[in-house]
C-alpha cells in the first residue's frame, strides 16, 4: 500500500479529518494500560492495523462492563495480549476503596475507572456522592437488576425486599438483607462435599488463591471485590470492630445509623458479585 492509497483508505475509514481523529486515538491509547494494547509487531498490512486500532481504541468510550464483555472477544482472536501484573500501585489504590466501602462500579467507563479507583480520593465526599448516583442509576436499569434476579446465588424475595427498602427509605432493613444476599452466594458458589463449605474472606482468598493475575479487566474487578470482600467479612474482635461488616450487623453489633451511602455501597456489591460469581463458582469447585 502506498502513500497515496493509505491516505484514500485513511479517509474512508475515518473521514477527512482522519489525521485528527488519529492523533485524538492515539492520546486514548496512551492513557490505557498494557493490557489494551495490541501487539502490532507481526501485523503485516497498514489495513489491519488501523482496523486494530479502531476497534480497540473505542474501548474507552464504553462503560467497565462492555469494555469487559469486548476484550474477552478480542482475547478470542489473540488481539490482546495479558501477560503484565498488576502494578503494586493500583493494588494499593484499589484497597484503599475498599477501605472506603467501594468496589468498582460496572457502569463507570473506563476514563472515570482510572481517574478514581485506580489513584486516591482527592475529595471523598464529592466522589462518594459521585459513586452513590452511578449505583442508583444501576438500581433504575431493568437490565442490571434482572442480573440479580436471575442469578441462582441470590433469592429473588430477598432481592425484592432491598428495592422496596430503598423506595421506603428502610436502610437498615434493606442493608440487613443485603449483607445475608452475600453471605449467602459465597457458600452457594460452593457444591456440596465430604468437607464444610468455606465462608466469607475464605472464599475470596480461595478465588484469589485461583486467579491467574494478570493486568486484564477481570483480574482488575475480581481483585477490587475480593478485597472488599475480605473487609466486609473482618474479624469483630469480640465486637469491638466499629466498621460496618457482617458480623457487626448481623450480630446487631452496628449501632451507628445505617446511612443511603452504606446501603448502595452494599447493593454495588451485590451488582458485582451477580457479574461475577458464575466465574467465580467454576474456579472453586
Amino acid at each position: 500500500m502506498n502513500e497515496k492509497e493509505y491516505e484514500e483508505y485513511m479517509k474512508k475509514m475515518f473521514g477527512e479529518n482522519w489525521k485528527e481523529e488519529m492523533k485524538l486515538r492515539s492520546k486514548i491509547l496512551q492513557m490505557m494500560p498494557p493490557y489494551v494494547i495490541e501487539n502490532f509487531k507481526n501485523q503485516n498490512m497498514y489495513k489491519e492495523k488501523v482496523k486494530h486500532v479502531k476497534e480497540i481504541s473505542n474501548l474507552i468510550l464504553k462503560n467497565f462492563l462492555d469494555i469487559i464483555k469486548d476484550v474477552g472477544k478480542l482475547l478470542e482472536r489473540k488481539l490482546l495480549i495479558l501477560d503484565n501484573k498488576i502494578p503494586n500501585n493500583i493494588k494499593k489504590n484499589l484497597e484503599y476503596w475498599a477501605e472506603k466501602n467501594w468496589i468498582i462500579v460496572l457502569s463507570l467507563r473506563y476514563r472515570e475507572i482510572q481517574n478514581l479507583f485506580f489513584s486516591k480520593s482527592k475529595d471523598i465526599r464529592k466522589d462518594n456522592l459521585y459513586l452513590m448516583d452511578e449505583v442508583k442509576k444501576n438500581s433504575k436499569n431493568e437490565e442490571i437488576n434482572k442480573k440479580v434476579f436471575k442469578s441462582v446465588f441470590f433469592k429473588n424475595n430477598a432481592f425484592k425486599s432491598v428495592l422496596e427498602c430503598y423506595k421506603s427509605k428502610n436502610y437498615y432493613a434493606g442493608v440487613m438483607v443485603l449483607a445475608t444476599m452475600i453471605d449467602g452466594a459465597l457458600i452457594k458458589i460452593q457444591e456440596k462435599k465430604e468437607n464444610r463449605r468455606k465462608i466469607g474472606k475464605n472464599v475470596a482468598k480461595e478465588i484469589n488463591n485461583k486467579s491467574d493475575e494478570s493486568w486484564s479487566l477481570r483480574y482488575i474487578l475480581d481483585y477490587s471485590l475480593i478485597i472488599w470482600l475480605e473487609k466486609f467479612f473482618e474479624n469483630a474482635n469480640d465486637f469491638s470492630n466499629k466498621k460496618l461488616n457482617r458480623n457487626m450487623l448481623l450480630h446487631g453489633m452496628y449501632e451507628k445509623e445505617i446511612t443511603e451511602l452504606e446501603f448502595f455501597q452494599l447493593l454495588n456489591a451485590v451488582y458485582v458479585m451477580a457479574e461475577r460469581l458464575d466465574d467465580w463458582r467454576e474456579k472453586i469447585n
